[in-house]
């Protein structure tokens, strides 16, 4: 079985959550964490790119550091957040 190449960096959105601040509203705001595919380590110096139905870039957002601490380690976090157009 042939090994994934560990310098490709895949985006993997997690934690993806969608709040509405109100029923008439037609934005919402997506958020999420950015980690390596492979390792699972937190790209803190990523860029997310967002794109139009058509393939066009519309905008890029860099990941904000945050910082979380879990049995008094400090672990940095890569997070996003921006607002889109509800299509429903």
């Amino acid at each position: 079985m042939k090994q994934p190449n560990r310098f490709i960096a895949c985006l993997l959105l997690l934690f993806i959550c969608f709040s509405l601040s109100g029923k008439e509203d037609d934005m919402l705001y997506l958020s999420g964490r950015v980690k390596d595919a492979v390792l699972g380590t937190e790209l803190t110096s990523a860029v997310v790119v967002r794109y139009d139905a058509a393939g066009n870039r519309i905008d890029s957002i860099k990941a904000d550091r945050g910082r979380t601490y879990k049995n008094g380690e400090v672990i940095e976090l890569a997070r996003f957040g921006f607002m889109v157009e509800r299509k429903d």
